[in-house]
């Protein structure tokens, strides 16, 4: 019995290390898909910049032209 409980306990520590490791490698993912989603969160948001500042100049020269 106690050859039981012995292999018992080593197979629950096995399966403690193996989702251990699972959750380091699915934590190491989120962390890349993170740094993923602010870098594309960042371009969008220079192109956004870019976008208004485009429009911004277009709408003074019709501002410009209407004022002619």
């Amino acid at each position: 019995t106690s050859g039981s409980i012995t292999d018992a306990i080593r197979a629950l520590a096995d399966s403690d290390d193996t989702l251990n490791k699972n959750i380091a490698r699915i934590d190491e993912q989120v962390a890349i898909f993170r740094e993923q989603l602010l870098a594309k969160f960042q371009a969008l948001e220079a192109a956004l910049t870019r976008i208004n500042v485009l429009l911004q100049s277009l709408d003074a020269q019709v501002q410009a032209q209407s004022n002619s």
